[in-house]
């Protein structure tokens, strides 16, 4: 882990939620005579008889103060903030244990055994579930965002049969690619608490991540020359470390059936991007915040081009935030030019 990364992650573990003790239930081993669990796209899961569970056990976890029980949100709020893996081996893995171990806990908390995480699938449902953008006060789903449309965030490139291995450290491999489109760019892109660490504070994010692990899924199960570990290939030995008491071994993690009993509605990679219909635009909600930065002045960077201006000593975390630039008349009609693709000579 980079120094920058380390102090990121330092800061925001002092300016967490309660942290508390994170005490937990022991790892669960899969036992072949439990039922599999299919995990529905959010438009079908909101007609099932498990919507009213979900509801009830979300707003039942978010109204618990303690942070140090697994039946409160702010607990798996704290997990994802002191624990989880980005840009490095086992984000995936990581994330799949953590999506497990909390549907149990929905189950736990709901008193619904049928209780499944459902997933939102972008690819086909570009904007926001209208259940979560609903702002009344009793809605336990609602919390402010930036956008609610997240196709600019799309990108088919982890599909792309060019990427044949699988894991973070190597090239032309899914891991990374899926991380950084659409994982880190809807993040991004549908801003607030969803743009930070603390970001499972939104409902949303679990089923970003459940579809992110259905991606998953289906990457491996196209084929297609697509190569994963072997299961009993080193890579998938040790844990996952959720809290002192609360892992899963990786190998668990190697596929959702076997070891972990759930499988998803559709588990086929998307063939094409959501498009823009006529007229259509981007919902921008609320622009990110304005940061405040050190300016640098105008100047020349070659015999024909300039920089209008810049932020100095930006940290780069997961937040969204916006740099408001001060520029010149020329400055300005030349960044004009250029927005419409026609750079002066």
């Amino acid at each position: 882990m980079s120094d920058l990364n380390a102090e990121r992650r330092i800061f925001l573990r002092n300016s967490a939620i309660a942290v508390g003790a994170l005490a937990a239930p022991v790892a669960f081993t899969r036992n072949a005579l439990l039922p599999t669990y299919k995990r529905q796209e959010w438009q079908v899961f909101k007609t099932s008889t498990h919507y009213s569970a979900l509801i009830n056990a979300i707003r039942t976890m978010k109204a618990n103060t303690n942070a140090s029980d697994p039946a409160s949100w702010a607990y798996w709020v704290n997990i994802h903030l002191n624990r989880c893996t980005h840009g490095v081996p086992y984000f995936l893995g990581w994330h799949r244990g953590y999506l497990y171990h909390f549907e149990k806990q929905l189950r736990n908390v709901s008193g619904d055994s049928g209780l499944v995480l459902p997933y939102w699938d972008y690819y086909s449902y570009a904007t926001l579930p209208a259940e979560f953008t609903d702002p009344v006060s009793s809605n336990p789903l609602y919390v402010d965002r930036v956008n609610t449309n997240v196709k600019p965030a799309l990108s088919m490139a982890p599909f792309s049969s060019d990427l044949i291995n699988f894991q973070t450290g190597k090239t032309r491999a899914f891991e990374p690619s899926v991380e950084g489109m659409p994982h880190n760019t809807l993040h991004n892109l549908i801003g607030g608490v969803m743009a930070d660490m603390q970001s499972p504070i939104d409902p949303i994010f679990w089923l970003h991540h459940a579809n992110v692990d259905r991606l998953w899924v289906a990457w491996v199960a196209a084929g297609a020359g697509r190569k994963t570990p072997a299961k009993a290939d080193s890579y998938w030995s040790g844990s996952y470390i959720y809290t002192s008491a609360l892992t899963l071994p990786r190998r668990q993690t190697y596929d959702t059936r076997t070891n972990l009993a759930y499988y998803y509605q559709n588990e086929t990679m998307p063939t094409t991007l959501p498009s823009l219909a006529a007229g259509e635009s981007v919902s921008m909600l609320a622009p990110p915040a304005v940061g405040t930065f050190k300016l640098s002045n105008p100047r020349a960077t070659g015999a024909s081009t300039f920089s209008a201006a810049g932020a100095l000593h930006v940290e780069l975390d997961e937040r969204s935030v916006s740099v408001q630039l001060p520029a010149s008349s020329d400055a300005g009609q030349a960044i004009s030019q250029i927005a419409r693709g026609n750079p002066a000579a």
